[in-house]
């Protein structure tokens, strides 16, 4: 037994002598791989994720909104809607707050899309909401970017109206907003629908007045 003992001691010791060279890089060089694939498929994850979250922003209708002050309520010819209008505002305009809802799980940050030159008064601007029951937000405390966390409702106040257009016995209507909404460092443009429609309806002889926006 003795022998035996010392034959299997040298076929171990000599198997461990004899492995060749080129088995062993082969061996390093799969681990290295394996490894390098691990990272890759990690990477390609991390990757997917910041795009899916970062090109995809959750924005729903806010729990807020507001009317312009001047505005009276009354029921749609319909029956159906309740309706705030206002007729010959002070100021030209019709004024009001939408807000939207972060749906997504990240925070964003949010931006008014700029807009192009137009006859057509439409301004936008970002109001911070406070939290829900703490209060009504002030109509006129605006801000050109917010970051919004995951669950949170931001405002955005309107101000729409004919402006220097010399629209006779027509309607403008108003129901969406282009948002620049960023996460991750990624930003994309989002149209999203107001809490209401608004619509700017002019009689037959109207003609923008020579004092209107724009105008020499």
């Amino acid at each position: 037994m003795q022998g035996v003992h010392e034959r299997m001691t040298i076929v171990v010791e000599g198997t461990r002598a004899d492995a060749s060279p080129q088995a062993s890089r082969l061996g390093g060089r799969r681990g290295r791989a394996l490894a390098v694939m691990a990272v890759v498929v990690l990477a390609l994850g991390a990757l997917t994720a910041w795009l899916s979250i970062g090109l995809r922003p959750h924005l729903s209708t806010g729990p807020t909104s507001d009317v312009d002050r001047e505005a009276l309520e009354d029921i749609d010819p319909m029956g159906l809607l309740q309706t705030s209008y206002v007729v010959d505002p002070s100021d030209g305009t019709w004024d009001g707050l939408w807000s939207f809802s972060n749906e997504g799980p990240v925070p964003i940050t949010v931006r008014v899309h700029p807009s192009g030159p137009s006859p057509v008064i439409h301004d936008y601007a970002l109001v911070p909401l406070p939290p829900p029951g703490v209060g009504d937000p002030p109509h006129w405390e605006t801000v050109d970017s917010l970051t919004v966390e995951p669950g949170r409702a931001f405002g955005v106040s309107i101000r729409f109206g004919m402006g220097c257009a010399d629209y006779s016995d027509a309607a403008l209507g108003l129901d969406r907003i282009a948002l620049d909404v960023t996460t991750w460092g990624l930003t994309r443009t989002v149209e999203a629908g107001g809490d209401f429609k608004v619509l700017a309806m002019t009689e037959d002889g109207y003609v923008a007045g020579p004092d209107c926006r724009g105008t020499p």
